[in-house]
């Protein structure tokens, strides 16, 4: 974002969404643009096309999602190449979840793009179990990345060996670990759409990533809070989440049946 967006320069951010875009777009002295996701939580490209003005700098996209578990499909990631390529506008595509996905695959605007308009972030953070390590990467064009790298040598010294040494293990390593993990997050997933389904909860079906965000009724995040059930309201990842609740289920399956119980305490206590 520092090197490609400008003081007053608007960058559009998916509604709900993580919240260091909004964050992050602000730090820059750049507008962040919220826009409203589907009812399925994904991505809409005519939304995004449609509030391109001369100020836009960025999109920023993000399959899986994060709060959503959304999965974009081919043809929505082909929109968002075209949409950079046709606009001369950037396109971030936040690729962190790029194995966790149940439905559908995953694709990126970088397969598509024509131009030099797409930058991918990644991470080995949720790929492999790093989360405390804070190892990530960026890939995109040659020039844009020098860019990067002149903000990056004042903001950043360098990642540490440890931990590049254990990312290039995972990378190079067997993709059946990464696997199995994938389809217990599945397991878990599916466990906690039965217990929605039970309480009276109503979800979008995440096909990706470990989040779910189901619709919840006035009062119902206080009342799981009060409980000692940690779920985020929606609101804390812009207006277009008020109404919902994003939930976590990246913990063992056990601890997910505890708290679906208290969940149904909660919802019973709101309505």
């Amino acid at each position: 974002m520092e090197a490609h967006v400008d003081a007053g320069d608007e960058v559009l951010i998916p509604d709900p969404g993580f919240v260091s875009y909004d964050a992050l777009t602000k730090l820059t002295g750049g507008e962040p643009v919220p826009v409203p996701l589907r009812e399925d939580l994904t991505i809409d490209p005519r939304e995004i096309e449609a509030a391109i003005t001369e100020d836009t700098a960025a999109f920023v996209v993000n399959s899986p999602g994060n709060p959503t578990g959304a999965v974009s499909t081919e043809s929505d990631v082909r929109e968002f190449a075209r949409i950079a390529d046709e606009h001369d506008v950037l396109c971030v595509s936040d690729e962190v979840y790029e194995y966790t996905v149940f439905d559908g695959e995953h694709r990126s605007p970088a397969e598509f793009a024509e131009s030099d308009n797409v930058v991918v972030v990644n991470s080995a953070s949720k790929l492999f179990a790093m989360t405390g390590w804070r190892l990530g990467w960026v890939y995109g064009a040659t020039e844009r990345i020098e860019r990067m790298l002149r903000v990056h040598q004042y903001a950043q010294a360098c990642a540490s060996a440890p931990a590049q040494y254990a990312a290039e293990a995972a990378l190079r390593g067997d993709r059946e670990i990464v696997d199995e993990m994938t389809a217990s997050f599945q397991r878990r997933r599916d466990l906690l759409l039965d217990g929605f389904d039970d309480i009276g909860l109503e979800c979008p079906t995440p096909q990706g990533a470990f989040y779910a965000m189901p619709r919840v009724p006035e009062g119902f995040v206080d009342e799981c809070l009060d409980r000692g059930v940690i779920v985020v309201p929606g609101e804390a990842f812009g207006e277009g989440g008020r109404g919902f609740a994003r939930l976590s289920y990246a913990t063992d399956e056990a601890s997910l049946r505890e708290a679906l119980d208290v969940m149904a305490e909660a919802y019973d206590a709101v309505t």
